[in-house]
């Protein structure tokens, strides 16, 4: 009379596809999770290679962190100003492929919504922020044994883009998210609006 089962669905190699668990208090036999996400071989060698000026790591963000939260957002306006990049949920500094799993709900219900739900959250913090949206990709993929989720982020086409509340606005420079060179970055930046010029901003000339 087992009170826990834990179920592993695999390939014909072994390869775990896809687990779901139930005990006495909540159970996921209503759907396999993520049972659509397809493995990404090449998400495994970009994590491999680590951070980079198109990909960024996040352990799982919840939004009511509110620095977490700003963290993505900074993220996404430097790639959306520079090259484009992916931003990996589920990684760490170090990559170390976590998943996203344990921040799975419990309750029965919201767990078969509980990616779509993340990714609207996303959208909507995005939406709130940004002065303008570039076009983002929000997916699940498998790599290794774990779930991530990506967020990738086009490089825009109406630069430049910033925190429509703190007017921050912000590049890509190796792994980090810097600050515009105002006589470089920027000024190429407002020169591919016409009419944009740094009084937008709040900044003088």
């Amino acid at each position: 009379n087992p009170i826990d089962l834990r179920i592993f669905i695999t390939d014909d190699s072994g390869r775990v596809l896809d687990q779901f668990a139930e005990d006495l208090a909540f159970s996921t036999r209503e759907r396999v999770l993520f049972g659509g996400s397809r493995y990404s071989g090449e998400s495994m060698d970009l994590i491999r290679r680590g951070e980079s000026d198109t990909v960024e790591f996040k352990q799982f963000i919840r939004f009511d962190d509110k620095r977490k939260a700003a963290e993505l957002v900074k993220v996404v306006i430097s790639f959306a100003n520079t090259r484009g990049g992916t931003v990996f949920i589920g990684v760490t500094d170090d990559a170390e492929v976590e998943g996203i799993e344990a921040n799975i709900p419990h309750d029965r219900r919201r767990s078969t919504t509980f990616e779509a739900d993340y990714f609207s959250q996303i959208r909507t913090l995005l939406q709130l922020k940004l002065n303008r949206l570039p076009v983002i990709d929000l997916h699940s993929e498998r790599v290794g044994d774990k779930i991530v989720f990506v967020v990738r982020v086009e490089e825009g086409q109406s630069k430049p883009y910033f925190n429509a509340q703190t007017r921050d606005i912000f590049v890509r420079r190796g792994a980090s998210d810097v600050r515009p060179d105002p006589d470089n970055d920027l000024r190429q930046m407002i020169q591919l609006r016409t009419g944009f010029g740094h009084e937008a901003f709040g900044w003088g000339e």
